[in-house]
């Protein structure tokens, strides 16, 4: 059986002879650039990607199409927030920004909707 110890972030088992967590990405080479199998230096984990979906939310709300883009927009939005939340990827501000957006369009869809249903009357 393989030797383990844990990761000083995540906290998961990896292999001794491990240089790079394969749960969290975090490096454990020592100073020189070498391995060091008694001390685990901690270097900078990778960076969390910028989640497509809450760019894609932001797209579909910011340009509207129609009504259409606000409600794909605040469904994709919403998605994304939650991934964002869970620490999946980041961009959460997109995320919020489209949801914002989205609402917006939904309520100016939601007027213009009534507003010519009334001007069809007379």
């Amino acid at each position: 059986m393989m030797s383990t110890k844990t990761c000083p972030l995540c906290g998961e088992d990896i292999q001794t002879a491990a240089v790079l967590c394969r749960f969290c990405g975090a490096s454990f080479v020592g100073p020189g650039g070498a391995a060091s199998p008694g001390v685990m230096t901690v270097g900078t984990p990778r960076p969390v990607p910028v989640s497509g979906m809450a760019i894609t939310a932001f797209i579909f709300s910011l340009f509207w199409f129609g009504g259409v883009g606000a409600i794909v927009g605040l469904v994709l939005g919403y998605s994304s927030r939650a991934s964002v939340r869970a620490g999946y990827t980041s961009g959460g501000g997109f995320a919020v920004a489209a949801i914002v957006l989205g609402w917006i369009g939904v309520v100016a869809l939601a007027f213009w909707i009534v507003y010519f249903r009334i001007q069809a009357t007379y």
